[in-house]
Protein backbone atom coordinates (compact mmCIF):
# COMPACT_ATOMS: atom_id res chain seq x y z
CA UNK A 1 0.00 0.00 0.00
CA UNK A 2 1.22 3.56 -0.73
CA UNK A 3 2.02 6.40 1.68
CA UNK A 4 -0.63 8.56 -0.15
CA UNK A 5 -3.35 5.72 0.32
CA UNK A 6 -1.99 5.49 3.89
CA UNK A 7 -2.89 8.85 4.72
CA UNK A 8 -6.00 8.86 2.52
CA UNK A 9 -7.43 5.81 4.69
CA UNK A 10 -6.40 7.70 7.61
CA UNK A 11 -8.64 10.30 6.60
CA UNK A 12 -11.73 8.32 5.74
CA UNK A 13 -11.42 6.83 9.10
CA UNK A 14 -11.44 10.25 11.20
CA UNK A 15 -14.93 11.31 8.56
CA UNK A 16 -16.53 7.87 9.19
CA UNK A 17 -16.83 8.76 12.91
CA UNK A 18 -17.71 12.00 12.72
CA UNK A 19 -20.43 10.34 9.52
CA UNK A 20 -21.31 8.30 12.26
CA UNK A 21 -22.79 11.13 14.50
CA UNK A 22 -24.23 13.98 11.78
CA UNK A 23 -25.31 11.60 9.50
CA UNK A 24 -28.61 12.19 9.81
CA UNK A 25 -28.36 15.93 9.75
CA UNK A 26 -27.79 18.83 7.81
CA UNK A 27 -26.40 22.31 8.04
CA UNK A 28 -28.49 25.08 6.90
CA UNK A 29 -26.98 28.46 6.86
CA UNK A 30 -29.84 31.73 6.71
CA UNK A 31 -29.31 34.74 5.06
CA UNK A 32 -26.30 35.43 5.56
CA UNK A 33 -26.12 38.40 2.89
CA UNK A 34 -24.26 41.63 2.90
CA UNK A 35 -27.23 43.88 4.03
CA UNK A 36 -27.41 41.71 7.29
CA UNK A 37 -23.72 41.68 8.19
CA UNK A 38 -22.50 45.11 8.79
CA UNK A 39 -22.48 44.83 12.89
CA UNK A 40 -19.28 43.34 14.51
CA UNK A 41 -21.52 40.84 15.84
CA UNK A 42 -22.59 39.67 12.43
CA UNK A 43 -19.24 40.28 10.28
CA UNK A 44 -17.73 37.78 13.31
CA UNK A 45 -20.02 34.95 12.34
CA UNK A 46 -18.65 34.97 8.70
CA UNK A 47 -15.05 33.38 9.46
CA UNK A 48 -16.43 30.79 11.96
CA UNK A 49 -19.44 29.72 9.65
CA UNK A 50 -17.69 29.45 6.46
CA UNK A 51 -15.02 27.26 8.41
CA UNK A 52 -18.23 25.24 9.15
CA UNK A 53 -19.30 24.89 5.86
CA UNK A 54 -16.14 23.53 4.68
CA UNK A 55 -15.52 21.61 7.48
CA UNK A 56 -16.92 18.00 5.89
CA UNK A 57 -19.03 17.19 8.80
CA UNK A 58 -22.21 17.21 6.92
CA UNK A 59 -23.36 15.42 4.29
CA UNK A 60 -25.35 18.85 2.68
CA UNK A 61 -25.48 21.76 3.16
CA UNK A 62 -27.98 24.32 2.02
CA UNK A 63 -28.21 28.31 2.38
CA UNK A 64 -31.69 30.40 2.31
CA UNK A 65 -31.49 34.14 0.65
CA UNK A 66 -33.95 36.90 1.67
CA UNK A 67 -35.17 38.83 -1.41
CA UNK A 68 -36.82 41.99 -0.87
CA UNK A 69 -39.38 43.78 -3.44
CA UNK A 70 -40.74 47.50 -3.71
CA UNK A 71 -44.62 47.10 -2.54
CA UNK A 72 -43.89 43.76 -0.29
CA UNK A 73 -45.31 43.51 3.17
CA UNK A 74 -41.80 44.47 4.63
CA UNK A 75 -41.60 47.70 2.69
CA UNK A 76 -45.11 48.64 2.70
CA UNK A 77 -45.93 47.65 6.67
CA UNK A 78 -42.39 47.87 8.23
CA UNK A 79 -40.60 50.71 6.06
CA UNK A 80 -37.73 47.91 5.21
CA UNK A 81 -36.50 48.84 2.02
CA UNK A 82 -32.92 46.57 2.33
CA UNK A 83 -32.26 43.46 0.65
CA UNK A 84 -33.54 44.79 -2.75
CA UNK A 85 -30.76 45.39 -4.46
CA UNK A 86 -27.80 42.50 -5.84
CA UNK A 87 -25.28 43.85 -3.73
CA UNK A 88 -27.37 43.72 -0.34
CA UNK A 89 -28.25 40.37 -1.50
CA UNK A 90 -24.91 38.87 -2.08
CA UNK A 91 -23.68 36.26 -0.21
CA UNK A 92 -20.81 37.16 2.38
CA UNK A 93 -19.91 33.34 3.13
CA UNK A 94 -19.03 30.13 0.86
CA UNK A 95 -21.70 28.83 -1.20
CA UNK A 96 -20.10 25.53 -3.17
CA UNK A 97 -21.49 25.14 -6.16
CA UNK A 98 -22.97 22.08 -5.67
CA UNK A 99 -25.57 23.62 -2.65
CA UNK A 100 -29.15 23.85 -3.15
CA UNK A 101 -30.53 27.72 -1.87
CA UNK A 102 -33.58 28.76 -0.96
CA UNK A 103 -34.61 31.95 -1.71
CA UNK A 104 -37.60 33.53 0.40
CA UNK A 105 -39.06 36.14 -1.40
CA UNK A 106 -39.86 38.69 0.95
CA UNK A 107 -40.91 35.82 3.51
CA UNK A 108 -39.36 35.53 7.26
CA UNK A 109 -40.17 31.55 6.61
CA UNK A 110 -39.19 29.13 3.56
CA UNK A 111 -41.89 27.63 1.93
CA UNK A 112 -43.47 24.20 2.37
CA UNK A 113 -42.20 23.08 -0.51
CA UNK A 114 -38.47 24.17 0.22
CA UNK A 115 -39.03 22.05 3.98
CA UNK A 116 -40.69 19.30 2.09
CA UNK A 117 -37.38 19.09 -0.12
CA UNK A 118 -35.12 19.42 2.71
CA UNK A 119 -36.82 16.30 4.58
CA UNK A 120 -36.70 14.31 1.36
CA UNK A 121 -32.64 14.39 2.16
CA UNK A 122 -33.02 11.58 4.65
CA UNK A 123 -32.27 14.09 7.47
CA UNK A 124 -33.67 14.29 11.30
CA UNK A 125 -32.00 17.32 12.58
CA UNK A 126 -31.15 20.28 11.01
CA UNK A 127 -28.20 22.30 12.80
CA UNK A 128 -28.84 26.37 11.97
CA UNK A 129 -26.69 29.17 11.77
CA UNK A 130 -26.31 32.78 10.60
CA UNK A 131 -28.90 35.75 10.51
CA UNK A 132 -31.45 37.15 11.66
CA UNK A 133 -31.72 35.19 15.07
CA UNK A 134 -34.96 37.27 16.21
CA UNK A 135 -36.32 36.72 12.74
CA UNK A 136 -35.78 34.99 9.75
CA UNK A 137 -33.51 31.97 11.66
CA UNK A 138 -36.42 31.33 13.94
CA UNK A 139 -39.46 31.69 11.90
CA UNK A 140 -37.35 29.00 9.09
CA UNK A 141 -36.95 26.84 12.54
CA UNK A 142 -40.98 26.57 13.07
CA UNK A 143 -41.42 26.11 9.54
CA UNK A 144 -39.17 22.97 9.84
CA UNK A 145 -40.59 22.00 13.33
CA UNK A 146 -44.07 22.18 12.42
CA UNK A 147 -42.96 19.16 9.40
CA UNK A 148 -41.33 17.17 11.91
CA UNK A 149 -38.13 18.02 11.67
CA UNK A 150 -35.82 18.84 14.67
CA UNK A 151 -34.64 22.42 14.43
CA UNK A 152 -30.52 22.37 16.44
CA UNK A 153 -29.54 26.41 16.57
CA UNK A 154 -25.53 27.07 16.98
CA UNK A 155 -25.83 29.37 19.39
CA UNK A 156 -22.39 31.10 18.75
CA UNK A 157 -22.93 31.49 14.85
CA UNK A 158 -26.03 32.97 15.44
CA UNK A 159 -26.62 36.99 15.74
CA UNK A 160 -28.90 39.69 15.30
CA UNK A 161 -28.31 42.46 12.65
CA UNK A 162 -30.04 45.38 14.92
CA UNK A 163 -27.46 48.36 15.64
CA UNK A 164 -29.32 49.44 18.33
CA UNK A 165 -30.80 46.22 19.96
CA UNK A 166 -27.59 43.64 19.43
CA UNK A 167 -28.76 41.63 22.63
CA UNK A 168 -31.97 40.44 20.28
CA UNK A 169 -29.64 37.67 19.34
CA UNK A 170 -29.01 36.28 22.35
CA UNK A 171 -33.43 36.86 23.39
CA UNK A 172 -34.10 34.86 20.22
CA UNK A 173 -31.56 31.86 21.43
CA UNK A 174 -33.23 31.71 24.29
CA UNK A 175 -36.88 31.99 23.09
CA UNK A 176 -35.54 28.80 20.60
CA UNK A 177 -34.42 26.96 23.73
CA UNK A 178 -37.67 27.38 25.00
CA UNK A 179 -39.93 26.51 22.24
CA UNK A 180 -37.68 23.78 20.46
CA UNK A 181 -36.26 22.35 23.75
CA UNK A 182 -32.90 23.75 25.51
CA UNK A 183 -31.26 20.27 23.93
CA UNK A 184 -31.43 21.70 20.38
CA UNK A 185 -29.65 24.83 21.71
CA UNK A 186 -25.66 24.01 21.27
CA UNK A 187 -22.00 25.57 21.34
CA UNK A 188 -20.17 24.82 18.28
CA UNK A 189 -17.12 24.14 19.39
CA UNK A 190 -18.39 22.01 22.23
CA UNK A 191 -20.86 20.32 19.34
CA UNK A 192 -18.59 20.06 16.53
CA UNK A 193 -14.94 19.70 18.52
CA UNK A 194 -11.86 21.63 16.46
CA UNK A 195 -14.26 21.70 12.81
CA UNK A 196 -12.24 24.07 11.65
CA UNK A 197 -9.10 21.26 11.51
CA UNK A 198 -11.80 18.60 10.00
CA UNK A 199 -12.22 20.79 7.05
CA UNK A 200 -8.27 20.61 6.59
CA UNK A 201 -8.66 17.37 6.40
CA UNK A 202 -11.67 16.74 4.49
CA UNK A 203 -9.75 19.07 2.01
CA UNK A 204 -6.19 17.15 1.82
CA UNK A 205 -8.09 14.39 1.11
CA UNK A 206 -9.49 16.03 -2.15
CA UNK A 207 -6.19 16.62 -2.85
CA UNK A 208 -5.06 13.67 -2.48
CA UNK A 209 -7.40 12.26 -4.55
CA UNK A 210 -6.55 14.73 -7.25
CA UNK A 211 -2.75 14.69 -7.28
CA UNK A 212 -1.88 11.21 -6.14
CA UNK A 213 1.93 11.91 -6.39
CA UNK A 214 2.31 15.24 -5.28
CA UNK A 215 3.58 14.26 -1.40
CA UNK A 216 5.77 12.53 -3.67
CA UNK A 217 6.96 15.10 -5.79
CA UNK A 218 6.50 17.68 -2.62
CA UNK A 219 9.04 15.17 -0.83
CA UNK A 220 11.76 15.35 -3.79
CA UNK A 221 11.49 19.28 -4.25
CA UNK A 222 12.35 20.00 -0.92
CA UNK A 223 15.15 17.06 -1.13
CA UNK A 224 16.53 19.52 -4.06
CA UNK A 225 15.72 22.66 -2.79
CA UNK A 226 17.82 21.28 0.76
CA UNK A 227 20.81 19.80 -1.63
CA UNK A 228 21.10 23.33 -3.68
CA UNK A 229 20.98 25.31 -0.33
CA UNK A 230 23.63 22.71 1.74
CA UNK A 231 25.99 23.06 -1.60
CA UNK A 232 25.88 26.89 -1.58
CA UNK A 233 24.73 26.16 -5.28
CA UNK A 234 23.14 28.79 -7.36
CA UNK A 235 21.39 28.66 -10.77
CA UNK A 236 23.48 28.35 -13.29
CA UNK A 237 26.29 27.01 -11.34
CA UNK A 238 27.72 25.20 -8.14
CA UNK A 239 25.54 21.76 -7.98
CA UNK A 240 24.41 21.52 -11.72
CA UNK A 241 22.90 18.21 -11.95
CA UNK A 242 20.36 19.32 -9.07
CA UNK A 243 19.76 22.71 -10.53
CA UNK A 244 19.08 21.10 -13.39
CA UNK A 245 16.48 18.57 -11.73
CA UNK A 246 14.89 21.61 -9.60
CA UNK A 247 14.20 23.17 -12.74
CA UNK A 248 12.87 20.26 -14.28
CA UNK A 249 10.34 20.06 -11.55
CA UNK A 250 9.65 23.80 -11.25
CA UNK A 251 8.49 23.79 -14.86
CA UNK A 252 6.02 20.81 -14.59
CA UNK A 253 3.19 23.84 -13.68
CA UNK A 254 0.48 20.97 -12.90
CA UNK A 255 3.00 19.26 -10.30
CA UNK A 256 3.96 23.50 -9.27
CA UNK A 257 -0.18 23.64 -8.45
CA UNK A 258 -0.32 20.46 -6.61
CA UNK A 259 2.94 21.39 -4.53
CA UNK A 260 0.99 24.82 -3.74
CA UNK A 261 -2.14 23.06 -2.57
CA UNK A 262 -0.69 20.59 -0.73
CA UNK A 263 1.73 22.65 1.21
CA UNK A 264 -1.22 25.24 2.08
CA UNK A 265 -3.12 22.52 3.56
CA UNK A 266 -0.50 20.66 5.33
CA UNK A 267 0.57 24.01 6.79
CA UNK A 268 -2.99 24.61 8.12
CA UNK A 269 -3.01 21.78 10.14
CA UNK A 270 0.29 21.16 11.06
CA UNK A 271 0.56 24.57 13.06
CA UNK A 272 -3.09 23.85 14.94
CA UNK A 273 -2.81 22.61 18.22
CA UNK A 274 -3.79 19.00 18.85
CA UNK A 275 -6.21 19.39 21.63
CA UNK A 276 -8.78 16.93 21.12
CA UNK A 277 -8.01 12.89 20.02
CA UNK A 278 -8.97 13.90 16.27
CA UNK A 279 -6.18 16.47 16.38
CA UNK A 280 -4.00 14.04 17.65
CA UNK A 281 -4.87 11.75 14.40
CA UNK A 282 -4.72 15.04 11.96
CA UNK A 283 -0.90 15.55 13.23
CA UNK A 284 -0.03 11.66 12.89
CA UNK A 285 -1.36 11.96 9.18
CA UNK A 286 0.65 15.25 8.59
CA UNK A 287 3.74 13.82 10.34
CA UNK A 288 3.69 11.04 7.44
CA UNK A 289 4.06 13.54 4.66
CA UNK A 290 7.74 15.10 6.35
Amino acid sequence: MSENTENKNRVTTIHTQIDAKYNDAILLVVDMQAGFTQSKSTQALIQPINDLVNSGLFKEVVFTQFFNYVGSSFDNILGYKGCVSKEERASVVDIPASCKVYKQQSTYGISQDDVEEIKALGVSKVYMCGVDADACVLAIAFNLFDKGLTPVVISDLVASSSSSMPQLGDIAVTIFGRQFGKKNVVDSVQEFGNYKEAGDLARLSELIAKHPDAAEHLVIKNRLNSKLKNAGASAGKGNGTATIMLSEVKQDKSGEQAFKEVTDVRNLIVTSKATTSKNGAAQRTMDSFK
